[in-house]
C-alpha cells in the first residue's frame, strides 16, 4: 500500500481480497505498507483463482482510498500483487452510505454487500450486522451495489450515488 508520491502508506489501513467468482471477502488491518499470507481475513488463498484487492483507511480528518486491483493467485509458491495507491479525500469529499438487506420484512444477518466504483473506483465486501446493515463512508459518486443471500438466494443489484454530508440509505429485498 503506498501514497501517489510511492512512498509507503504507513498509517494503519484495511486491506480487502475477495475471489472474483465468490462473494466472500476477507479483510485484513495493519500498517506499515505490506500485506502477507495465504489466508486473508480468514479466507484460505486458493492457487490460480483470480482476486480483487482494495483498501481504506482514515487518518484524522482525512479518508483514503485505493483503486481496485485484480491479481491472480500463482499455482504454488508466493507472488506480490501492484501497489495499491491510496488518494486522499476531505470530510466534504465523503458521503455515508447504509445499505439495509430484508427478506419478508425481516432484517438479513450475514448478507454479503459487494460494493464497487465511484472515483476512486474500488471494490469491497461486508457482511451485513445484526440489523441487516452495512454502514460505510466512501468518496462522493455513484456505485453498483450487489447483495447476496447468506443462504443461497437470487442476488441482487443496483446503482446508488453518495454525496456528502450523509447520503442516508436504502433497502434491498431479497427472495
Amino acid at each position: 500500500v503506498k501514497k501517489a508520491d510511492g512512498t509507503p502508506f504507513t498509517s494503519p489501513s484495511l486491506v480487502e481480497m475477495f475471489p472474483d467468482d465468490d462473494q466472500r471477502g476477507g479483510i485484513q488491518s495493519g500498517s506499515g505498507g505490506t500485506f502477507t499470507g495465504s489466508q486473508y481475513g480468514g479466507q484460505t488463498v486458493v492457487p490460480n483463482a483470480n482476486y480483487t484487492f482494495s483498501a481504506m483507511a482514515v487518518v484524522g480528518s482525512t479518508s483514503w482510498f485505493s483503486k481496485a486491483i485484480g491479481a491472480t493467485a500463482p499455482a504454488s509458491g508466493t507472488s506480490t500483487v501492484p501497489n495499491l495507491e491510496m488518494t486522499s479525500y476531505t470530510n466534504a469529499q465523503v458521503g455515508n452510505l447504509t445499505v439495509n438487506v430484508r427478506r419478508g420484512g425481516n432484517n438479513v444477518k450475514g448478507a454479503h454487500v459487494k460494493i464497487v466504483g465511484g472515483p476512486a473506483d474500488v471494490a469491497f465486501m461486508f457482511l451485513t450486522d445484526n440489523a441487516g446493515r452495512v454502514r460505510v463512508s466512501l468518496p462522493n459518486g455513484t456505485y453498483t451495489v450487489s447483495v447476496s443471500d447468506p443462504e443461497g438466494g437470487t442476488p441482487s443489484a443496483t446503482t446508488v450515488t453518495t454525496s456528502a454530508p450523509n447520503s442516508g440509505g436504502f433497502t434491498v429485498n431479497i427472495p
